[in-house]
Formats: structure tokens, C-alpha cells, sequence
């Protein structure tokens, strides 16, 4: 910690993995619950200046990986003591005994530090899903990934939704009257003799209705004109109600970091 230096001797690579190693080498407490990111900051500031412009994005999502976690063990004495315990352990034999007591008294009450830090722990999480999702908006393409894996597992679940009667038009006067008639002539299977009784309305889509739920802003069509049931309450039922709020939320969050980390605006 503290070490400056402005350029990479000539015999020496580059390399990230090889990088990380190097920084993995320094006193342990300074890469957990003290953790010092100057180290990383340094060979990042030496990696750009070089031209190396991806290998200093990686040393820099880890840095804050390493900060993740560190701010995680500050929540946890007990997982400090022990870290403590094994990199400087006390030569007494009272000492050492002492130690140990406080430690397995402190393992008792882990339950009672996991939600006395309430806001810390909210805010690890955030952290979490900010570096998985966008590698703390170094790696915002990542985001574009996730969306395609959230919309197939949409249009999956609403495709099912929709085979068992879940899906319903979002169009009060269609669902009182060829809605309505539909269920009546055959509430096994009302769609086919719903789209025969109102061949104008909009087929449903499991595949549009899943891009029009996530991504905001973007209307194909699907969702003004089809929605989850929200008159049944049966398990099944609910829980696709939950999926689809839960859906809904989802794409907003996650479209808010894809445009928050192109701008630059939550890049540390």
C-alpha cells in the first residue's frame, strides 16, 4: 500500500491474471476486512497510461469486488476476529484461550450482527447486483445479455400462463362480451373460439409480450392489449402475478443501469 510507480519494467507481462496475482501477494488484512485499494488503482492508472485500457477495466472490477467484500466482513466481527486470529495468532497460551472464548461467544450472536447493519447489508447488495449486472458500469453490455436471458424465461413462463387460461385481453368491453362468451362455449380452451368471435384483436404474442413487459418504453403492441388474470386467486395464479410485477421491476432497474453506465453516470 503506497507503492508508486509509473511504467512496467520491459521483462514484465502485462497480463491480467498475472496482474492479479502480483496484487494477491500483499499483506492479507489489506485484501479483506482492511482492504487498501491503492494497490489496484495504481497498476490500473500504469495499465491505461500503457494502452491497456482492458486489462486496467478488469484490475478495476476486482478492486471493487475486494471492496465488496470487505464491506461485508466489517459487518461481521466474529468472521474478523478469526481472520485476525489466523494471520496474527498470540504465542500465550491465556491469550490464545481468551481469544477463542471471544470468538466462539461472538459466533453465538452471528445471527444478531446479520440484521444489526441493516442499511450496510442493503447496500452490499446493491453493490452485488450492480457489479454482476454491469461490472460497475465498466461492462455495460453485460446488462444486454441478462435482458435477452430474462426475456426468454419470460416468454416461457407467459407462453405457459397463457396455455392454462392465465392470460386475458386487457380490454374491459372484449373481456365482458367476446371474453365472456368465449369462457361460456368452452372454458377449457376459450382462445380459439375467442379469436374466431373477434378476429380483429390482437393474437397474443408470448415472445412480444415478454420484450413489451421488460424493456420500458417500448411498445409492441402485446401489453395494452393482454394482461396476467387478476382475478384469480389461486396459488398458480398468484404466483404469476408476482412473476409479472416482479418481471416488470426487473426490466426497469436493469434498463435504468444499462443507461446510467453508457453515460458514465454510476462508473466508480
Amino acid at each position: 500500500d503506497g507503492f508508486e510507480y509509473s511504467q512496467l519494467g520491459s521483462n514484465t507481462s502485462p497480463n491480467y491474471f498475472l496482474r492479479l496475482e502480483w496484487l494477491k501477494r500483499q499483506y492479507l488484512p489489506h485484501l479483506t476486512f482492511d482492504f487498501r485499494p491503492q494497490p489496484f488503482e495504481q497498476l490500473k492508472k500504469v495499465l491505461d497510461t500503457a494502452g491497456r485500457e482492458d486489462e486496467a477495466k478488469k484490475i478495476a472490477i476486482k478492486k471493487l469486488d475486494y471492496q465488496r467484500a470487505a464491506n461485508w466482513l466489517r459487518c461481521d466481527p466474529a468472521l474478523v476476529d478469526m481472520l485476525q486470529a489466523s494471520i496474527h495468532p498470540p504465542s500465550n497460551i491465556i491469550l490464545r484461550t481468551a481469544l477463542s472464548l471471544a470468538i466462539a461467544t461472538r459466533k453465538k450472536r452471528r445471527k444478531l450482527y446479520l440484521f444489526s447493519h441493516p442499511y450496510s447489508r442493503l447496500k452490499w447488495l446493491g453493490t452485488f447486483l450492480f457489479g454482476t449486472m454491469t461490472g460497475y458500469g465498466y461492462r455495460p453490455f453485460r446488462c444486454v445479455f441478462i435482458s435477452l436471458a430474462a426475456i426468454f424465461v419470460g416468454a416461457t413462463v407467459f407462453s405457459y400462463a397463457y396455455a392454462i387460461g392465465n392470460i386475458v385481453p386487457r380490454d374491459t368491453s372484449v373481456l365482458a362480451t367476446h371474453w365472456a362468451e368465449a369462457l361460456s362455449k368452452n372454458s377449457g380452451d376459450p382462445y380459439k373460439h375467442f379469436l374466431l368471435s373477434a378476429p380483429d384483436y390482437p393474437a397474443f404474442d408470448p415472445v412480444a409480450f415478454a420484450v413489451d413487459s421488460f424493456v420500458p418504453l417500448v411498445d409492441l403492441g402485446q401489453e395494452s392489449k393482454w394482461s396476467l388474470n387478476m382475478s384469480k386467486t389461486g396459488t398458480v395464479d398468484t404466483t404469476f402475478r408476482w412473476f409479472g410485477w416482479f418481471y416488470i421491476m426487473s426490466g426497469w432497474i436493469l434498463t435504468a443501469l444499462f443507461g446510467a453506465s453508457i453515460t458514465g453516470i454510476v462508473r466508480r
